[in-house]
């Protein structure tokens, strides 16, 4: 096979597009070039390989075997080059770059706020976008580019998302920690039932999955008190009785903080279990260079903490 890299590089871009596109003729729009010249240097790349990329019909155009492992070279290509162009540009600059970050609230909580501050000492030149949204907006937001990565709460699966690292989660009760259930090592959504109740509202968290657990045990839980805010709830808790519901920590273990008692709920076959927090990219896009570097620290952070199952005792102090 004997091709020019400027020919090569042309062949690439225009193969990229019909299979994007699912059409010449909608590829030929999108770049502003005719069908007939993008299916005139397909057809000779063809003919160089020795195979065919896509099959050609009156229904449309399908990619063949040997064309989705040439168009997944390409993708591969495009993220080694974006990432050179970025390095490049990191190189010029000094210690300079812009991260775009969606999230679910019980990582700042957690953790993240934390981080941030800590990369933000280390690299003063960096600037930030970060969203505090839904877990299905976090990854909505990353397939379309909006942002760098996301931190989300059990993200959607989808071949635009790519999860780098993550860790499980578990939904805990607090209480005062001289409650009667402070004794317990775990408790049952029944033995809630037996206090007055205030239920944690997140839009990310396990509101979901709790709802789901009570609809199947047919138990009705009546919260006396609803919140988004573990300010609040944590006031109120430890003035009473009253058990907080639905917090989400990376432990399966009670633990006692600032007279507070943090127990896990008991779920039967894995019905509040199935819960993990993921750092997500798009499949198909490079990270910056200071998006990446703040990534490897987020992970690096999520393993000791999946590894100790210990850490995140600042979460109840938001």
């Amino acid at each position: 096979m004997n091709i020019d890299h400027i020919s090569q590089s042309l062949a690439f871009k225009y193969i990229s597009a019909v299979a994007e596109c699912g059409s010449i003729r909608r590829a030929g729009e999108l770049l502003n070039v005719s069908a007939p010249s993008i299916n005139r240097k397909i057809i000779e790349y063809e003919a160089a390989l020795g195979t065919k990329l896509f099959e050609r019909s009156n229904k449309g155009i399908v990619t063949t075997e040997a064309g989705r492992i040439l168009i997944s070279h390409i993708r591969q290509q495009k993220i080694l080059l974006e990432r050179a162009i970025s390095e490049i540009g990191q190189m010029k600059d000094g210690e300079k770059g812009h991260i775009r970050l969606s999230t679910a609230e019980v990582a700042p909580r957690m953790f993240l706020a934390d981080e941030v501050a800590s990369f933000q000492a280390c690299y003063p030149n960096v600037t930030y976008d970060v969203n505090i949204t839904g877990s299905d907006k976090v990854a909505a937001s990353v397939v379309s580019e909006e942002v760098d990565f996301g931190i989300a709460v059990n993200p959607p699966k989808s071949k635009k998302l790519r999860a780098l690292c993550s860790i499980p989660l578990f939904t805990h009760i607090i209480v005062r920690d001289n409650h009667p259930l402070c004794g317990n090592a775990s408790v049952d959504l029944e033995e809630c039932a037996s206090y007055p109740l205030a239920l944690y509202e997140s839009r990310f968290d396990s509101r979901p999955m709790l709802e789901q657990t009570l609809m199947r045990r047919m138990l009705h839980l009546a919260p006396t008190t609803r919140s988004n805010s573990i300010f609040i709830l944590r006031h109120m808790v430890k003035e009473t009785d009253m058990i907080c519901l639905g917090v989400l920590f990376p432990s399966d273990q009670k633990f006692r903080h600032n007279g507070l008692c943090v127990i896990p709920v008991r779920s039967r076959e894995d019905e509040l279990a199935a819960t993990n927090l993921e750092l997500i990219v798009n499949s198909d896009r490079a990270l910056s260079v200071a998006s990446q570097h703040l990534v490897d620290r987020i992970c690096g952070l999520l393993s000791g903490i999946g590894s100790r199952g210990r850490g995140f005792e600042n979460a109840l102090s938001i």
